[in-house]
């Protein structure tokens, strides 16, 4: 997987009409896969074979290379990032790297997200630090307001992908939102639970979990939700007459590590779990309202 960065020069409006600019770079890629959104661009593609893999992507960069210098940008190759997902010794002609940052997620070779993870942690440590300093000057009525303002984005941002991090890295997190809620509650003797329920606020695992539901929920209902979410789903077909409503298919997964901790798997699990009339409701508020007050999420 190689990435290529590009700079807008289209100021605020940026994003739309880079994409405009871009629009018919897709026609000229065709032996790997291009995904684009304002200034930034990644070819991707898969082969068991290294040697094919280079090929292809080194065949399809000298391309997109060679469109941007035609309308008038000039590529920087020094400049271009390539992560290879899987365990090879082949000696790749390009440069490659162990991480690559992605619209602030932070991906690794091994998609474990460690690095991500480490990352959210020093962010939100940075505004804890902060909070601090002003504790003796804030109520805590304000500092609930700017823990769920500032800290609690910082632990959902994109995390569905990142859910299935390592045990020891969700621990990690909690841990991390357990000592801020202990200061900003001024409460150092309730358990993680109780001061989950003081702020108001759900566990960070269970805050995963409903998002998903949430996705999985306007890929049933949204007719233009994104293609690439929906085709991770697909409603049970079968012959009987099932007790259930809007029951998913259950994939059958090829490994163990990326298969069992996936979205299409885990969230098509988390689903049909829940009670029928979740999935027969079609009203997203009062789904979501169902999905807060619900403590089916025990991990």
């Amino acid at each position: 997987m190689v990435g290529e960065k590009r700079r807008s020069v289209y100021g605020t409006d940026g994003p739309m009409f880079f994409n405009m600019f871009l629009n018919d770079l897709i026609f000229h890629i065709k032996s790997v896969k291009l995904n684009t959104y304002a200034d930034d661009c990644q070819l991707h593609t898969s082969d068991v074979d290294p040697v094919a893999l280079e090929q292809r992507i080194n065949h399809d960069v000298q391309i997109a290379n060679k469109w941007f210098e035609d309308n008038g940008m000039k590529a920087n190759p020094a400049k271009h990032q390539g992560m290879v997902l899987g365990k090879t010794d082949y000696p790749f002609s390009f440069s490659t790297t162990r991480c690559l940052e992605l619209f602030g997620i932070t991906l690794d070779n091994e998609l474990n997200f460690k690095e991500h993870i480490s990352s959210v942690c020093k962010k939100i440590n940075n505004q804890f630090s902060v909070f601090k300093r002003f504790g003796e000057l804030i109520s805590t009525e304000i500092m609930l307001h700017l823990y769920k303002t500032f800290m609690l984005p910082h632990f959902h941002y994109c995390s569905m992908i990142w859910h299935f991090c390592n045990s020891e890295d969700s621990v990690k997190l909690d841990t991390l939102n357990r000592r801020i809620l202990r200061f900003v509650l001024k409460d150092w003797d309730s358990n993680y639970d109780d001061l989950l329920d003081k702020a108001g606020v759900c566990g960070l695992a269970n805050r995963r979990i409903q998002n998903m539901m949430i996705c999985i929920f306007n890929c049933l209902h949204l007719g233009k939700y994104p293609c690439y979410l929906k085709q991770l789903i697909k409603l049970r077909s079968t012959a009987y007459s099932l007790r259930g409503t809007n029951i998913l298919s259950l994939p059958k997964p090829f490994t163990t590590t990326y298969g069992l901790n996936s979205f299409s798997y885990s969230s098509v699990k988390y689903w049909n779990s829940l009670p029928d009339h979740f999935r027969k409701t079609v009203d997203y508020s009062e789904f979501k309202r169902k999905l807060l007050v619900h403590a089916l999420f025990l991990l």
